[in-house]
């Protein structure tokens, strides 16, 4: 069990730190290799995985992969989160970056197809793992502002209407 291990690394313990960094180093690696093995033989085991009904969908495993790992890394940031009590900053942060992937990627749905699922995707990563990082280092501040959880509804809301409109 890494989480464990993380949340004392997260407390500033060098050591469970490095044996946290070590173990997550060893699964990237892992995650790494599936994604040269997706793009050597993605099509194959697809094919084989679904019966020659998915085969199209070789061309985008190694960009989920790659989600993947963009999702992952970071563990000892979103620990020290957790361990620090900014659950709720972590929750805004993760509601910001799922509401603006969304409507990205709504947007994009007409003009690029299946492909805007990957941009959705990567930008959802991108922004949680960039804006956790920040928020772990202590260089931005998320505190609750009046109105905010009315503008974020706001936001749920629209997007939802788009969604219908897509």
């Amino acid at each position: 069990a890494v989480w464990p291990n993380a949340l004392d690394g997260a407390g500033g313990d060098k050591d469970a730190r490095k044996k946290v960094q070590r173990t997550w180093n060893l699964f990237y690696l892992l995650c790494g290799l599936a994604g040269l093995c997706s793009i050597v033989f993605g099509e194959g085991v697809i094919r084989l995985v679904s019966n020659n009904k998915f085969h199209g969908a070789a061309e985008i495993l190694a960009a989920l992969i790659a989600i993947l790992l963009i999702q992952n890394s970071g563990k000892l940031d979103t620990a020290a989160i957790y361990r620090g009590s900014k659950i709720v900053e972590y929750n805004k942060i993760r509601v910001f970056a799922i509401v603006s992937s969304c409507l990205i990627g709504l947007v994009l749905l007409r003009y690029i197809g299946i492909y805007a699922v990957l941009v959705s995707g990567l930008i959802d990563a991108g922004l949680t793992r960039s804006m956790v990082n920040m928020l772990a280092k202590g260089k931005i501040s998320l505190r609750l502002r009046p109105g905010l959880p009315f503008m974020l509804s706001g936001v749920l809301i629209l997007s939802l209407v788009l969604k219908r409109i897509a």
